[in-house]
């Protein structure tokens, strides 16, 4: 329901109607709890490693149908046509928010436009919500597609293959290190290979960008939102604070920071290690 409102695809009274109901009964809070429970659980065993137990894993498949609809949103079905692969799903979970936001707050201000009702006032409570909202449920994912490109496999090679790839590690007979994410992907070291450059301007965009947006949004907005006088800004952030008490209206920002650390940057930390659990 809350995607749906946030995509304007139901009435305004109907819609309404269900945001007073997750005011009045704090599902918002509990529904982003719930999911950032959800997004940080299924990655555990990619990120650490390790063998949930199949009792664990009959609950998350239920939570899965739930927020993925039981799509596999780390494999892009155009795989079958050539266009697969780690850095293609990067591209696209990189591009696919930009989408989303353009397509739900485009018609929003073409229509406002039309009728000459478009103010930065309407634009902010009309657009930045749903923008947010599209964001919050997407840079779980993004983040943890791009720390994925500095996780590879390390085999040693003993003696050179003639069949491998001229100027290939396995061709000089070395150690050789391939994507976790994609073995057909060859890294140059554990951490470094072909995708990584992207995967950095991916960090920048959505985990960090993301943070310090919403970050100066809630400074900007934080003395409306103490005091408890509304403003454009401070309704259109509702989805963010409308839950907690005002003078804890920034906590989002811790859990969008626990869910950077825990399925993000701990990626690259000796992935498997006890030190990396203990981290964690």
């Amino acid at each position: 329901v809350l995607i749906w409102c946030a995509l304007g695809l139901i009435p305004k009274d109907v819609r309404h109607s269900y945001q007073r109901s997750f005011s009045r009964l704090g599902l918002s809070v509990k529904f982003k709890h719930i999911y950032g429970f959800y997004v940080i659980v299924t990655k555990v065993e990619d990120v650490y490693h390790i063998e949930l137990p199949i009792e664990v894993r009959e609950v998350l498949h239920y939570f899965r149908i739930v927020f993925t609809f039981g799509l596999n949103v780390n494999y892009l079905p155009t795989a079958c046509f050539g266009f697969g692969g780690h850095l293609n799903l990067l591209r696209f979970w990189m591009v696919l928010p930009i989408v989303v936001s353009l397509i739900v707050v485009v018609p929003t201000f073409l229509r406002l436009a039309c009728r000459r009702k478009l103010t930065v006032e309407r634009a902010i409570k009309r657009g930045l919500p749903r923008v947010m909202t599209i964001l919050f449920l997407a840079y779980p994912q993004v983040t943890k597609v791009a720390f994925d490109s500095f996780s590879c496999y390390r085999f040693a090679v003993v003696e050179p293959s003639a069949d491998a790839p001229e100027g290939s590690a396995a061709a000089a007979g070395k150690l050789c290190y391939y994507l976790r994410a994609d073995t057909s992907v060859e890294c140059l070291s554990e951490s470094a290979n072909p995708t990584t450059p992207t995967a950095w301007f991916a960090i920048l965009l959505y985990p960090v960008g993301t943070f310090v947006l919403t970050g100066v949004l809630l400074w900007r907005a934080q003395s409306a939102i103490v005091a408890e006088r509304p403003t454009a800004l401070s309704d259109a952030l509702g989805f963010l604070h409308r839950d907690m008490q005002p003078a804890f209206c920034w906590w989002e920002l811790t859990e969008m920071a626990r869910r950077l650390w825990l399925i993000g940057f701990l990626v690259v930390v000796d992935p498997g290690s006890l030190f990396q659990l203990v981290l964690g």
